[in-house]
C-alpha cells in the first residue's frame, strides 16, 4: 500500500508526502534489522551460556587430575630420596629398596589438553559473546594454553631412559606388576603411584642390579635434572589448573 501511495505522490510531485513515506520505509527497515539482530544476539548469548554450563564437568575433571598429578610426584619424590640414599650407600637403604626406588623415581605422569579439544567443547567463535572478563580471561587462557607445557614430553628425561637400560626387563616387569600405576577406585578419573612397594627381589639379583646402578654415577645427576623437569611441569599444571578453578568459581556465581 505504501508503495502505491509513493507512486501516486511522485506523479503529483508531492515531495513532502514522498519524504514522509520514504522516511517510514527507512525507519521500518531499520527497526526490522535491529529486531533481527537483537534476536540473533539473544540466541547467540543463550547458546554461549549453554556451552559454558556444559564445561562444568570438564573443569571439575581438570581440578581432580591436577590434584592427582601433584600427589603422583609427591610420591615419586619420596622414591627419589630413597634412590639418592641408595647411590650414597646409606646403610638404612638396602639394595632391594634402592633398585625399586630408582625405577619408581623415574615414573612419570602428566595432564593432556589441546586447543582443538577446547574449541570442540566450547567453540572459539563463542568467546566474543562473553562480556564478563572474569569469565572470558580464564577461558581464553585455557583455550590457548600450550598443551606441550603439561604433556608427557616435558618429563621424558634421560634419567628415565638410562635407569631402564640398567635395570633388567624381568625386574621392571615385576615392579610394574606389583607397584605400577593403578586406579585407586573403580570410578577414579586417573591413575596413581603407590606410596610403597612391598616387592621382594631375589637378594643376589637385587645386589647385582644395585651394583650396576652405582657403576653409573651420572644417573644421580640425571635424576636431579629429572626432578627439575618435574618441578617445571608442576608449575605449568598449577597455572593451567588455576585458570580452570577460577573459571569454575565464576561460573558457579
Amino acid at each position: 500500500m505504501i508503495y502505491k501511495r509513493m507512486a501516486a505522490n511522485l506523479r503529483a510531485q508531492n515531495w513532502l508526502a514522498i519524504g514522509i513515506e520514504l522516511g517510514i520505509v527507512i525507519v521500518g527497515v531499520f527497526i526490522g534489522t535491529w529486531v533481527a539482530n537483537w534476536n540473533e544476539g539473544r540466541a547467540e548469548s543463550a547458546e554461549t551460556a549453554h556451552r559454558l554450563d556444559q564445561l562444568r564437568p570438564e573443569l571439575d575433571r581438570i581440578a581432580s587430575r591436577a590434584d592427582l598429578v601433584r600427589q603422583y610426584y609427591v610420591t615419586s619424590r619420596r622414591y627419589a630420596e630413597t634412590a639418592f640414599a641408595g647411590w650414597a650407600k646409606d646403610p638404612k637403604v638396602d639394595d632391594n629398596d634402592f633398585v625399586i626406588a630408582a625405577y619408581q623415581a623415574s615414573q612419570i605422569k602428566a595432564m593432556s589438553t589441546t586447543s582443538q579439544s577446547w574449541a570442540d567443547l566450547f567453540g572459539s567463535d563463542q568467546l566474543r559473546n562473553i562480556d564478563d572478563p572474569a569469565i572470558r580471561d580464564p577461558m581464553l587462557r585455557l583455550m590457548t594454553y600450550p598443551s606441550e607445557n603439561i604433556g608427557l614430553t616435558r618429563v621424558q628425561s634421560k634419567c628415565r631412559d638410562d635407569v631402564r637400560s640398567v635395570i633388567s626387563d624381568g625386574i621392571q616387569q615385576r615392579i610394574r606388576a606389583k607397584c605400577g600405576d593403578y586406579f585407586a577406585t573403580p570410578d577414579a578419573l586417573d591413575f596413581s603411584l603407590p606410596n610403597e612397594c612391598p616387592l621382594e627381589l631375589d637378594p643376589e639379583e637385587a645386589t647385582a642390579t644395585a651394583a650396576e646402578l652405582r657403576r653409573h654415577p651420572e644417573l644421580v645427576a640425571n635424576l636431579r635434572l629429572h626432578l627439575a623437569l618435574v618441578a617445571s611441569l608442576l608449575n605449568d599444571v598449577r597455572i593451567y589448573d588455576t585458570a580452570a578453578r577460577r573459571l569454575r568459581e565464576e561460573l558457579r556465581r
